[in-house]
């Protein structure tokens, strides 16, 4: 059994839109049910657990739970102060028999079912994996003042995305070290690799952007105008 979990309890603060950015409408449908439908379109996933704001029941329930057309099992659970929480909190909801746990943005509302589908296969195979895709442009690293102290080889550096894939037993083992030692990771991948897990990378979509400043917008309309 494949679990989902969909991260939907966000702010949004840098999009400066007064409201949650995951109810922000494009084309006429908030940006979380884009990514719900995206989700539920997948055969391979077979339950979905969505995290939201416990602020934003009232409009999720609205905007998006009463517009889903779904036969798959949905569950809801309440989001904390930080994605790692947030996470945590849906681990614990996922449905006994869940083997292979797929935890994803709900602002990348552009990831394939092929994406996501070799995410859960490589994940079965090797027990922890991420997209990404190879950085573009040459990196910075700066201190504090802006001065450059180091460039990586570009060839060596991936930009990661969501989906992040998992056997759910090392996922949640891992966030649990992480829980009780009180690390602090951005990505579920690092808090994989903090208890020991390798993590494999898997090819991902360079349309799959998360929609996180004003700027992305446009983007958004033109992936979405293509894909009709």
């Amino acid at each position: 059994m494949n679990s989902a979990i969909v991260l939907c309890a966000g702010r949004g603060k840098r999009m400066k839109s007064g409201i949650n950015k995951m109810y922000m409408e494009i084309w006429g449908r908030p940006l979380v049910l884009i990514t719900l439908e995206s989700m539920i379109s997948v055969p391979e996933i077979d339950e979905l657990v969505v995290v939201i704001s416990r602020e934003d029941e009232a409009l999720f329930n609205e905007k998006v739970f009463e517009r889903l057309e779904c036969r798959k099992k949905i569950s809801i659970v309440y989001g904390g102060s930080e994605r790692q929480e947030s996470v945590y909190n849906g681990l614990q909801k996922v449905s006994d028999g869940c083997e292979i746990v797929i935890i994803h943005d709900g602002a990348r509302p552009f990831a394939t079912r092929d994406m996501i589908k070799r995410t859960i296969e490589c994940a079965s195979a090797k027990g922890a994996c991420a997209a990404g895709v190879p950085a573009k442009d040459t990196i910075k690293i700066v201190d504090e003042e802006g001065i450059v102290i180091d460039t990586p080889n570009r060839k060596e550096l991936w930009c990661i995305q969501t989906p992040q894939t998992f056997k759910l037993d090392i996922i949640k083992r891992a966030y649990e070290k992480a829980v009780s030692e009180g690390y602090a990771a951005t990505d579920d991948s690092m808090v994989a690799e903090y208890s020991g897990e390798k993590v494999q990378i898997v090819m991902g979509d360079y349309e799959n952007i998360k929609i996180t400043t004003p700027e992305d917008i446009p983007f958004a309309k033109a992936i979405l105008e293509r894909r009709r």
